[in-house]
């Protein structure tokens, strides 16, 4: 008596498929862990400010998760350096926090330049177009933009045509939250009186069963 065997084509094709997209997978996923370890270890450090030590590949992203409020943290960084100057890593981005006025001059007017540039990324591209201030590459655009928010935006002569705007606003403000308040407040009262009426009738009825 023979017993004949046909294998299951479609299964081996199945595991083929899967153990080759593992690997691919693995490989992808060393191939970043070695990546970022070379950024991280082998290659010689930039000289930069003092700062918490980061984690590999994540920086201190952890301590941002961990340290809340957020800015009151990142504030409270430069106090503990000579310089009043710290470095902190967001993933593979060192960002210079300065709490000295004289540096702080240094950055935003000597050297205004050098800092001013920007990453061109996809997103910044697809989002903006290269034509705003705030994500812009230093160039002539750049200039451009900053001379009309210097003139235009930012001015003493514009910031005084605002004010009856800004004070308008204040009041729609104020009022907006005493509204609120003033029917969170009765809601919030409402709501007890309900419940204190409820346990009461509950009371009685418990009492007079018992009784």
């Amino acid at each position: 008596m023979s017993i004949s065997y046909e294998p299951n084509v479609g299964l081996i094709k199945a595991l083929i498929t899967n153990s080759t997209t593992t690997s691919l997978l693995l490989l992808l996923v060393t191939s970043l862990l070695f990546y970022f370890l070379y950024q991280d270890i082998i290659r010689k450090p930039k000289t930069l400010p003092p700062g918490p030590k980061p984690w590999p590949v994540v920086g201190s992203l952890p301590e941002l998760y961990r340290n809340k409020p957020l800015f009151r943290w990142v504030l409270d960084l430069p106090k503990n350096t000579p310089l009043r100057v710290a470095c902190v890593r967001l993933g593979g981005t060192h960002v210079i926090v300065v709490d000295n006025p004289a540096i702080a001059r240094e950055f935003l007017k000597k050297n205004d330049a050098t800092f001013a540039m920007r990453p061109a990324t996809l997103a910044t591209e697809h989002a903006t177009g290269f034509l705003t201030a705030g994500l812009n590459m230093w160039g002539e655009q750049w200039k451009k933009m900053k001379k009309v928010l210097a003139s235009e935006v930012l001015s003493p002569a514009r910031f005084k045509w605002l004010t009856n705007k800004r004070i308008e606003e204040a009041d729609n403000l104020v009022r907006y939250m005493r509204i609120h308040l003033t029917y969170s407040l009765f809601a919030s009262s409402f709501t007890r009186i309900i419940k204190l009426y409820t346990w009461s009738e509950l009371f009685i009825f418990f009492y007079k069963c018992i009784h």
